[in-house]
């Protein structure tokens, strides 16, 4: 079942400023099809080692560069890191992913498909931003559970569990 998107919250009583938190879990989704890329390409199960698995990619930011609609979601701050990590790339001689993946990415996100939970497996650094003018990410947990490190914007409350400077960096 798809998770409820979240609650509006208000956080001044003054200023009329409203939030939707995403309720942060691994999705079923997510889980059922690492459960398959870790059986079919690694050899492995849920309970085995995913840092063992070799990472080609060194950063990946999955959002299209700058200028792109995904569904009707446009994204300045994603535009401007997609941006960003492709260059910091460039620069440092690292290879880094900057797309989205999956078939059905173009009209949003309806799943996890073989190809997300790929990169996510494949990548020792996951960069992760929030939609403008919503807060959290299931790719939050995504990236984690699939052995990358995470980097991501500031948030106005920790998912709880979540350790900084341990499991995640806080930019």
């Amino acid at each position: 079942q798809w998770g409820n998107p979240g609650r509006v919250l208000s956080i001044r009583r003054t200023d009329v400023v409203v939030y939707r938190q995403t309720p942060l879990t691994v999705r079923s989704d997510t889980v059922e099809a690492l459960q398959m890329v870790l059986k079919e390409k690694h050899n492995m199960t849920l309970s085995g080692s995913v840092e063992r698995i070799a990472r080609d990619i060194d950063i990946a930011h999955l959002w299209p560069v700058e200028g792109n609609t995904v569904g009707r979601v446009k994204s300045k701050l994603r535009d401007r890191v997609s941006k960003l990590v492709t260059e910091m790339g460039e620069k440092y001689q690292k290879k880094t992913y900057v797309d989205l993946a999956g078939s059905a990415v173009r009209i949003g996100r309806r799943g996890v498909k073989e190809a997300y939970i790929d990169v996510l497996l494949g990548s020792k650094i996951v960069v992760v931003t929030q939609r403008d003018a919503r807060e959290d990410h299931y790719r939050l947990f995504e990236a984690i559970v699939c052995g990358a490190l995470e980097i991501t914007d500031g948030k106005l409350q920790k998912p709880e569990g979540l350790i900084k400077r341990t499991s995640n960096i806080e930019v």
